[in-house]
C-alpha cells in the first residue's frame, strides 16, 4: 500500500481493509462512506451498509443527516463501525463520535487527516495546494459533506480519539501513525519522493525492461538522498514527541474495542 493516496476513498478503504481485517467481521456499517462505499461491497457483499449526507460521490445503502439527527439504526447493531476522514466533516465530531461507539457492538475503526502537511508545501509554494481535500475557500459551492469544517494537526486528533474513547469507555486496541512519501518530502525533486514508494514487485512484473535500471534510480539515488534529507527533517523537528509527526504524518488510524 506504499504510494498510495490515502485522501482517495478506495485507496484508503482498501488500506483499511488489508491493515485492519481482524477486526473487520460480522455485519460493518460505514459512516460517511463516500467513495468507499464502492469497494467495500466488493468485499462485505450483504454484510456492509453505507451511510452518507450525500449520493455524489458513492450511492449509500442508507441516506442520512450526520449533523443533527441520530442514524436509523439500534444500539449495537453492528460488529464493526467504520468512520473514514468524516469526524471533520462536521460541526459537532463529538456527537458524531458517540453516535459511532452507540451503534458498535465490538469495534469503531476511525481514521482523521492532519492538516499540517498539505498547508506546509501550500506556504512554500505560494499557492493553496489542498483544494482537493476539501480545504479553503473553493470559486464555486461544494458538495454536501465534502467541506472540511475542522482544522488540526495529527496531536490534536490524537488527544481528541483518546479523550472520547476515554469517557465513552472505550479501550484503543492499535493506533497507527501513516506516512505519504510524496507528502512527507522535505526536499521535492520530482520524481525524488514518488520512486521510493513504488513497489519493486509491480515493477518487475508490469515493465520487466525497466526493472534494473529502476533499482539503480531507486536505491542508487533516491534512497541515499532520501537519508540526508530524513536526518536534515530530524535535526529540525526531531525533539519532542509530536513535532516531527505533525509536520510529516499524513493520517491518523486508530481500532477502539468496546469494553
Amino acid at each position: 500500500m506504499i504510494g498510495k493516496e490515502y485522501f482517495k476513498g478506495r485507496d484508503r478503504a482498501e488500506f483499511a481493509h488489508l491493515t485492519f481485517k481482524q477486526y473487520l467481521g460480522g455485519n460493518i456499517l460505514d459512516v460517511g462512506a463516500g467513495g468507499s462505499a464502492d469497494y467495500f461491497r466488493s468485499q462485505f457483499d450483504g454484510k456492509y451498509i453505507s451511510v452518507d449526507v450525500s449520493e455524489s460521490r458513492a450511492r449509500p445503502h442508507v441516506h442520512a443527516d450526520l449533523e443533527r439527527s441520530a442514524l436509523p439504526f439500534r444500539d449495537g447493531s453492528f460488529d464493526a463501525v467504520l468512520c473514514f476522514d468524516v469526524l471533520e466533516h462536521v460541526d459537532n465530531p463529538y456527537r458524531l463520535f458517540k453516535e459511532l461507539t452507540r451503534l458498535a457492538r465490538s469495534y469503531v475503526v476511525i481514521s482523521l487527516p492532519n492538516n499540517w502537511p498539505g498547508f506546509f508545501w501550500s506556504f512554500v509554494w505560494g499557492h493553496n495546494l489542498t483544494h482537493k481535500a476539501g480545504y479553503g475557500l473553493p470559486r464555486e459551492a461544494r458538495n454536501l459533506g465534502e467541506r472540511h469544517k475542522w482544522f488540526f494537526n495529527l496531536e490534536e486528533g490524537e488527544n481528541f480519539i483518546r479523550r472520547q474513547a476515554e469517557l465513552g469507555g472505550l479501550e484503543i486496541a492499535e493506533m497507527r501513525h501513516i506516512f505519504e512519501r510524496g507528502n512527507s518530502a522535505l526536499i521535492y525533486l520530482w520524481p525524488y519522493p514518488f520512486i521510493l514508494g513504488v513497489s519493486d514487485r509491480l515493477v518487475r512484473e508490469k515493465k520487466p525492461g525497466f526493472f534494473l535500471p529502476f533499482l539503480v534510480v531507486k536505491y542508487g539515488i533516491a534512497f541515499p538522498f532520501s537519508l540526508v534529507e530524513e536526518i536534515l527533517k530530524r535535526l529540525i523537528w526531531g525533539w519532542g514527541r509530536y513535532r516531527y509527526l505533525n509536520m510529516f504524518c499524513r493520517q491518523l488510524w486508530v481500532v477502539l474495542r468496546k469494553a
